[in-house]
């Protein structure tokens, strides 16, 4: 057998083993997504995803191997029948695994869903909930001014600081902006009522106190053009 064969034989072995993170995952990914948005899946069973050797050992700019791991997920692998909620693991199993950054050997924590379940997208803060959230302001013309809804927000905004290492790096508000129009030409859904909120922050060995308003109620008031207040973004 020349050397050709034996090249393609190994990558034929490599790329049918469990082990392995083929360039192929990511597009059964996104083919997976784009079959998502069509509805044909219901929120279920866990799946296998790619997740960056780097986000899981919160380090940036290092050679670490495996580049990838993979990692069973229910993110974005059905959908759900209740509005406002989202396919979200509802049973974890803790998961050590190893790396190799240069000579040494590092530990990483992470966690594997076991059971999947619809659950409401407040009470997570999943990368997902952006896509979920572009998705929402692209039908937005769908709904009616009324209930708030839950937002990420990053807590930098919040401190009115940029450049520091703050955890957690994003909170959930309650919001109007966005979540519904309004009958009225010129007018938008803003927050008629708001309870203050008091959130803690960690800044390196520092504890900050962040102030913020959670909204209530909402409603159609008038937009201020001359200022640009008020616009959707």
């Amino acid at each position: 057998m020349n050397t050709a064969c034996l090249v393609l034989f190994a990558l034929a072995i490599l790329y049918s083993s469990c082990l392995c993170l083929p360039p192929g995952s990511y597009v059964e990914y996104k083919m997976h997504l784009k079959n998502l948005n069509q509805s044909k899946f219901k929120c279920g069973t866990p799946q296998p995803r790619l997740v960056n050797s780097l986000s899981i050992l919160n380090k940036t700019n290092v050679n670490v191997l495996p580049k990838f791991t993979v990692l069973y997920k229910c993110e974005c692998t059905g959908v759900c029948d209740l509005p406002g909620y989202s396919c979200r693991a509802t049973v974890e199993d803790p998961v050590t695994l190893h790396f190799k950054v240069r000579n040494k050997y590092l530990i990483g924590q992470a966690r594997n869903a076991k059971t999947c379940g619809c659950i409401m997208i407040c009470l997570c803060l999943p990368p997902g909930s952006y896509v979920e959230y572009k998705i929402h302001i692209k039908n937005v013309s769908q709904f009616k001014c009324g209930t708030p809804q839950p937002r990420l927000v990053n807590s930098l905004s919040i401190l009115n600081e940029t450049n520091v290492n703050v955890l957690p790096k994003f909170t959930v508000l309650y919001k109007c902006e966005c979540t519904g129009v309004c009958d009225l030409p010129g007018y938008s859904c803003r927050a008629t009522d708001e309870d203050p909120v008091t959130l803690h922050f960690k800044v390196g060995n520092k504890f900050l106190i962040g102030k913020v308003r959670n909204a209530t109620t909402c409603g159609c008031i008038e937009k201020i053009k001359r200022i640009g207040l008020y616009d959707c973004k």
